[in-house]
């Protein structure tokens, strides 16, 4: 028995119409929520999305040093110099006996001086400039309130980076609470050295010591366009002396 074309047809409309997806009445269904509904709903994601934004923790560079260029390449000439003499000198000497080097009539006495006084003054000036802050960074979240400032958010609590350079001129970044740092007794120049609990629990945890933990902030001319970043470092530098003076009260 043949099956008649119009009812094949009218079969598969049905079925397409009552099909298990019931896509025609989804989209009927649709257009019964409200529109307040949506924007509730639009209002719900925007605001999470603006929350999951503003916990996001930034870094803000507040401070350079003003004379960390020239630092910079003072370490890199020294280091360089340090490096040629410590190729050339083990050559000399390995063959002194050489015609050409005997007919330029070196002292060895006095050679063997120039590259102790090489490699003392590289370790002398690394040193005495490790110290030395090249940059400062201020870790901060976003306040979701636009009236609430930076400034008043920098409590013990508050994270800095300290940007320092290595022998080779390379910047060593140690990162740490306002609450771990001291100032030491120095009226000349700021400076801040890590506590020694902050190293104890650094080693009680298997946590790496910093390389550096003592700190030379150079400024005195700092400031000069830059008022904003100066109201945060000083900021900074009284909740790290308050805080000491409250810890030995």
């Amino acid at each position: 028995m043949r099956i008649p074309i119009v009812s094949f047809y009218q079969i598969n409309f049905n079925l397409y119409r009552y099909n298990s997806f019931h896509v025609n009445e989804s989209l009927r269904n649709l257009n019964k929520i409200p529109k307040t509904f949506i924007n509730l709903q639009k209002t719900f994601f925007s605001t999470n999305i603006s929350n999951a934004n503003n916990n996001v923790e930034t870094k803000q560079l507040i401070f350079e040093g003003s004379n960390f260029r020239l630092i910079r390449i003072l370490k890199i000439f020294s280091i360089s110099t340090l490096g040629l003499a410590w190729t050339i000198c083990p050559l000399t000497w390995w063959n002194w006996n050489n015609p050409i080097i005997q007919a330029a009539e070196l002292n060895g006495i006095i050679f063997s001086l120039a590259f102790v006084a090489s490699t003392a003054s590289t370790i002398t000036l690394h040193n005495f400039m490790s110290p030395y802050v090249t940059k400062i960074y201020y870790h901060h979240t976003p306040s979701i309130i636009p009236s609430i400032s930076e400034i008043s958010n920098i409590t013990p609590l508050t994270k800095i980076t300290l940007e320092t350079l290595s022998i080779f001129s390379q910047p060593i970044h140690t990162t740490l609470q306002l609450k771990d740092l001291k100032p030491e007794m120095n009226r000349i120049t700021l400076r801040w050295k890590i506590k020694n609990d902050y190293l104890i629990n650094c080693e009680k945890n298997g946590i790496k010591i910093p390389s550096q933990t003592k700190f030379w902030i150079d400024n005195k001319n700092f400031g000069k366009g830059k008022e904003k970043e100066k109201e945060i470092l000083d900021k900074i530098i009284k909740v790290v002396n308050e805080h000491n003076v409250t810890s030995l009260i």
